[in-house]
């Protein structure tokens, strides 16, 4: 892996742990990232990629992406040591990035910013208000200053609830370095023996009110004119209560008084 300090002037720049193995190259930067003042360190940055094996991956897609370098989609193959180095001294086209990538995603339902802290989510919000895509929910992955597995899980939990289709298996898994694969996963296995709990039901601990009590267990069927026992009535002290229907009750209609249904109570 190779480092290199950049700055403004190319004297700036040293190179360090040339031994160390392939892989990516960092840049560790006093000056603007994303400016005209990386164009000190920008070649020896390419030349360093190149010495650390970066070139073309030719990866099936399995999702678009669109870089904030060139504000269109591209592919993996265009992934080369240039275009982090392009990356590294050109301005950052993220509006436009991101309104290509809502665009080609009509039904999107969620963005999710992966990063150590949310520091993207104000510019999302606006984004999305302005592309009148106001009911796209925003996620995030870490926060600074909790817990990195704690804020992850919180947040996978929203994204399920909101109705992502989210491959719990590897989320409750374990990362495997000893099996092939980036990464390898160990999962877990679901436990049928384990002893039976012993419930105690010997004693209650539900406190119920009278009038509760009287509507789960009532004793006496509802009366065509005295209606139904009252629920907060005492057994020396009976009472019913109905409401009188002709429609219910059609041979009230024949209790007449001056030729006018007369008023029951």
């Amino acid at each position: 892996m190779g480092y290199f300090v950049g700055g403004y002037a190319p004297e700036k720049v040293s190179y360090c742990n040339p031994s160390a193995p392939s892989g990516l190259a960092y840049c560790v930067t006093l000056s603007a990232y994303h400016s005209h003042h990386m164009l000190g360190p920008a070649a020896r940055y390419e030349t360093l990629l190149r010495q650390a094996g970066v070139s073309r991956t030719y990866i099936p897609p399995t999702c678009k992406m669109f870089s904030s370098v060139t504000g269109q989609e591209i592919e993996a193959e265009d992934c080369t040591p240039m275009y982090w180095k392009d990356n590294m001294v050109s301005t950052v086209l993220f509006s436009q990035a991101l309104s290509r990538s809502i665009g080609a995603h009509p039904a999107i339902g969620a963005v999710v910013e992966i990063g150590p802290h949310p520091a993207l989510k104000g510019p999302i919000t606006e984004m999305l208000k302005g592309l009148d895509k106001t009911d796209v929910e925003y996620f995030h992955t870490f926060s600074r200053g909790k817990n990195d597995f704690v804020s992850l899980l919180a947040n996978i939990g929203a994204l399920i609830a909101h109705g992502a289709q989210l491959s719990l298996a590897k989320v409750n898994a374990d990362i495997d370095p000893s099996k092939p694969g980036s990464p390898g996963y160990k999962f877990g296995s679901l436990l049928t023996d384990l002893p039976r709990y012993q419930w105690n039901h010997s004693q209650g601990f539900w406190a119920e009110s009278r009038m509760s009590r009287r509507v789960r267990f009532r004793q006496c069927p509802r009366h065509q004119l005295l209606g139904s026992r009252r629920l907060d009535d005492v057994p020396t002290h009976p009472g019913w209560k109905n409401n009188l229907l002709l429609k219910e009750i059609p041979w009230l209609a024949d209790l007449k008084v001056s030729m006018s249904v007369s008023k029951v109570e």
